[in-house]
């Protein structure tokens, strides 16, 4: 047994990716908001230990501050961080878009939805990935701009009828340019696509009330809001019924 043992290679050792460790950067301060966590995530970045720390490392705990230092509304700071992470993070790799896609967050934190709009590509190009997306989609629709968002989430939830997220998002942008009915519907989507039926079918029967004030409407629009209130009566009966 021992010598069929020695024959057996050897697992290599696990190495912790840069894309790992951003990742789990990201993660760390999410799950751990309170303000003491966040400072000391943010002095990691600053501490004397920091230079002797393995590249992946030294990424991740960049990540992880600027992220702190944003929730803490230091944007200053964060902008700071996140210029030295994007200098240690170069190349077409996951992490680079890992630490794009932190710049764009940085950015609408401190409520600069045009420099993040630019920042993700402008009006002229939209972002394939969902990401990418959604943050372009908030960025464009906060600074004035959700003409060009609406088109491209309505195919992203044809495509993706569950999303949740792009559904709000869908809502803000319509919302946005005056178009309630469309943005209370799809409020309402939202609401369903995570099963919270009956708040959905609050917003469905808001809809209709909004269609029936009359003035400019979409009487296709109407039309599909009539037939999802009559779904979601149903689902809410079929729930009740289970409890």
């Amino acid at each position: 047994m021992q010598a069929r043992q020695q024959l057996l290679p050897q697992a290599p050792p696990v190495q912790l990716t840069m894309t790992h460790a951003l990742l789990a950067a990201r993660a760390r301060v999410l799950s751990n908001g309170d303000v003491e966590s966040l400072r000391t995530t943010v002095a990691e970045a600053t501490g004397d230990r920091f230079g002797k720390f393995a590249p992946a490392r030294q990424a991740g705990v960049l990540y992880a501050a600027a992220l702190a230092a944003s929730n803490q509304r230091d944007f200053a700071l964060a902008t700071r961080l996140h210029g030295r992470l994007q200098a240690m993070v170069q190349g077409p790799t996951q992490a680079q878009r890992l630490v794009h896609l932190l710049g764009a967050e940085l950015l609408l934190a401190a409520a600069d939805s045009k420099r993040a709009g630019e920042w993700l590509g402008g009006g002229s190009t939209v972002p394939a990935k969902r990401s990418e997306l959604f943050l372009w989609a908030r960025a464009m629709t906060q600074a004035g701009q959700a003409a060009p968002v609406t088109p491209q989430l309505r195919a992203w939830v044809t495509d993706h009828p569950r999303d949740a997220q792009a559904w709000q998002l869908l809502s803000a942008a319509y919302l946005a340019q005056g178009q309630t009915l469309s943005g209370v519907r799809a409020e309402a989507e939202a609401y369903a696509a995570r099963f919270d039926y009956e708040a959905a079918l609050n917003r469905f029967k808001a809809a209709q009330d909004v269609a029936r004030q009359g003035g400019k409407i979409d009487h296709i629009e109407a039309s599909i809001i009539d037939t999802r209130t009559r779904q979601l009566e149903s689902l809410v009966r079929e729930q009740a019924l289970e409890r």
